[in-house]
């Protein structure tokens, strides 16, 4: 699937979802399952927009047994609440109300918008505050942590973390998510 597809542009939406929806029929003949959307953090802007055009297609993802990427990126940290790193938490929350309760996965999450490690301290800490805001949503499965690899500039490289971020999350296993009916 695509990565950030058109998120605001809602002139090229109706072709991109036609295409996803292309994908997840193709894939449900082999019983196969994608993460779809994987929309750029706080895209689209407007939330109605997103809850006009994009919860439909959402619905008939959950419906096909897909999941949901989104992409979540704070200020300085994660969890200090911003229109993009409580995105997921809105979403999650409003498809719970209407009773869509498949799984949304934080596909892309970072601080500083994704450039910059802050240290491996203040790292793991924003790590576990977040994992704790993402616990509070039983549709959200987790989130993938923006970047690993030293890419150049601006490092966002969380290498250094990996130790002590593995240790913690090896002595604070979360339950393996499943889809609720």
């Amino acid at each position: 699937m695509l990565n950030e597809p058109s998120g605001n542009d809602l002139s090229v939406l109706p072709a991109y979802l036609a295409y996803e929806l292309r994908f997840m029929e193709l894939a449900e003949v082999d019983d196969y399952k994608l993460c779809i959307l994987n929309l750029a953090g706080g895209t689209p802007g407007n939330v109605d927009n997103w809850k006009t055009h994009y919860v439909p297609h959402i619905k008939r993802a959950f419906d096909g047994g897909h999941i949901y990427g989104r992409h979540a990126y704070g200020g300085g940290l994660l969890a200090t609440p911003d229109g993009n790193s409580s995105r997921p938490f809105i979403e999650a929350e409003h498809l719970r109300s209407l009773g869509l309760t498949g799984g949304i996965v934080i596909t892309e999450a970072g601080q500083n918008g994704g450039y910059g490690f802050i240290g491996t301290e203040a790292f793991n800490a924003d790590v576990q505050a977040y994992n704790a805001l993402m616990m509070q949503h039983s549709n959200i499965i987790g989130a993938c942590l923006w970047t690993l690899g030293d890419w150049g500039q601006p490092n966002a490289n969380w290498q250094d973390s990996l130790p002590s971020l593995t240790n913690w999350i090896a002595n604070n296993p979360t339950p393996k998510w499943e889809p609720t009916e």
